[in-house]
């Protein structure tokens, strides 16, 4: 792991200095304003926690899940201080599965977040719906192209 930006990031990340927790809250803000119930918000594809941290400010509970192991060992030690953030080393999708989170497309030039999940693999997927969570007020995704997969699962 190495510091970028005060975030531990993948040391093969080339674009870990990307934008700071306060801009992206400021580019979801418009979204915030349609917020009725400020429980508990999903951070799905969590990355480093960068969304993770600055929702836990707003919302009661923030579940963060990452799929990718080393991408979720950051999130964690970055949102180890919040007591109000979960975050869980878990894929999600439209069906209970274990699949293989491979880095494709121009992942070679550093990018860590450019990932697809593929067949039978290690890391466990399961749709939202299955965890049973209540008063969820916010359902961020960001997934590389599944996020219709983890729609399904959250009917």
């Amino acid at each position: 792991m190495k510091n970028a930006r005060g975030w531990l990031a993948v040391d093969s990340d080339a674009f870990a200095d990307g934008e700071k927790s306060e801009e992206l809250l400021h580019a979801l803000a418009p979204t915030l304003e349609l917020v009725t119930c400020w429980d508990l918000a999903l951070d799905v594809g969590g990355h480093y926690g960068r969304w993770a941290v600055p929702l836990a400010e707003r919302f009661g509970r923030v579940i963060s899940f990452e799929g990718r192991e080393d991408v979720y060992e950051c999130l964690r030690a970055n949102t180890r201080a919040h007591e109000n953030i979960d975050a869980r080393h878990l894929a999600v999708g439209d069906r209970f599965d274990e699949v293989d989170i491979r880095i494709v497309g121009t992942a070679a030039d550093g990018n860590v977040g450019v990932s697809t999940y593929a067949g039978s693999g290690s890391t466990k997927m399961v749709p939202i719906d299955s965890l049973d969570l209540e008063g969820v007020g916010l359902n961020k995704l960001d997934i590389e192209g599944y996020e219709l997969f983890a729609l399904r699962g959250a009917e």
